[in-house]
């Protein structure tokens, strides 16, 4: 499973993490700001530092445990040469490119507020969202006004339907 998310939220509804790829990183995951090291750790605080609000300044911040400087999430962000990659995740990515672009792309519980590259064709959509105000952008995809969990089991009843091989559980 690729996921763009920064929630983690696949891992913690348990998928395996050798199933998972979070190509942009993980927020529950920090890293040296430097980085001293190609190391990152779990650190699942919320809030990461303190606000004093009146003054809007931020204090507290959680710290590198090798050469203590400030930590930061390990999420890529634009242009971001400091990220560090986890290499299965990076290999994982690489892979999901190698086979070709994506026949479908299924668009569960969010929206897809991008544009698709330019040359890129467009895969097939299908949007599992209970807000049907999320499908409203797109013309040629399949929407499905159900939360996640409904949708999927309905389209896992659908696909055991057809002829052929069955899909692995």
């Amino acid at each position: 499973m690729l996921t763009t998310n920064v929630d983690s939220y696949h891992a913690r509804a348990g998928v395996p993490e050798v199933q998972l790829c979070e190509r942009y990183g993980s927020q529950w995951e920090l890293q040296c700001i430097t980085p001293c090291r190609k190391e990152y750790w779990r650190d699942s605080r919320a809030p990461l530092c303190a606000l004093d609000e009146e003054r809007m300044e931020a204090t507290s911040f959680p710290t590198c445990p090798y050469c203590g400087a400030v930590a930061r999430p390990r999420v890529q962000m634009s242009h971001d040469p400091h990220f560090l990659e986890k290499g299965h995740d990076w290999r994982r990515y690489e892979l999901f490119r190698e086979d070709g672009e994506p026949d479908v792309l299924l668009v569960i519980g969010t929206t897809l507020w991008f544009s698709w590259p330019d040359g890129v064709p467009q895969p097939r959509v299908i949007s599992i969202n209970p807000d049907p105000r999320t499908h409203e952008p797109y013309k040629d995809m399949l929407a499905i006004p159900l939360g996640a969990k409904d949708a999927l089991a309905g389209l896992d009843w659908m696909l055991r339907q057809l002829p052929g091989p069955r899909p692995a559980r």
